[in-house]
């Protein structure tokens, strides 16, 4: 047996995504965000940016049962009962004015974002890569969120951390670093919550 399917079998949260029918093992690590994070509120106009396969979007479909949950992708994602599914890019002019008219005439409330670039496999490649789709969702998070609102936003210890860090003070109250159980210890994610939406 090869030491990835060794470490696969070993994983308790795989074992744990079937036995709740949960589409990916990453629904555990918002689980774990939201059970320390108290910052969704049933009633939410909340926003998901990488939502494929759609593991988020099952634990947003059961937190804001009362609220607005949108879901944007590029990949086709199966249907969500309380997810509103737009594919396409969410950089793209059609797909913001589709967002904006789902939660019209209100902004969103959060915004939460599980995205990673594909990879190449060189390491400082996919690193600024990533820096790149990290500072295009807080660009995004500055046109649609309302004053108070809060990002969620998976990101990579290394090159660039610290200055989007230090960008993300700059736009919410408080940021804190947050590294779930269910993330795996080896990998450099971490995730970065702004609370308290500057104007």
């Amino acid at each position: 047996m090869s030491n990835w399917h060794q470490q696969q079998s070993k994983d308790p949260y795989l074992k744990m995504r079937d036995a709740k029918g949960y589409r990916s093992r990453a629904s555990f690590k918002l689980e774990q965000v939201l059970n320390k994070n108290k910052f969704i509120k049933n009633g939410n106009r909340i926003i998901e940016l990488g939502s494929s396969p759609g593991g988020w979007s099952q634990v947003l479909a059961k937190v804001n049962s009362k609220g607005i949950n949108i879901a944007c992708d590029l990949l086709l994602m199966p249907p969500v009962n309380g997810v509103n599914f737009i594919q396409g890019d969410f950089l793209d002019s059609e797909i913001q004015a589709t967002i904006k008219a789902i939660i019209h005439p209100e902004l969103a409330d959060t915004i939460i974002s599980d995205m990673a670039p594909n990879l190449s496999g060189d390491v400082s490649v996919d690193q600024y890569r990533a820096i790149a789709m990290w500072e295009m969702v807080l660009e995004f998070a500055e046109q649609i969120l309302n004053p108070g609102g809060n990002l969620l936003i998976k990101v990579f210890q290394g090159v660039g951390f610290d200055d989007f860090l230090k960008a993300m003070r700059s736009k919410f109250q408080s940021v804190k670093s947050l590294k779930p159980d269910a993330s795996k210890k080896s990998s450099r994610e971490v995730y970065l919550l702004g609370t308290n939406f500057k104007v």
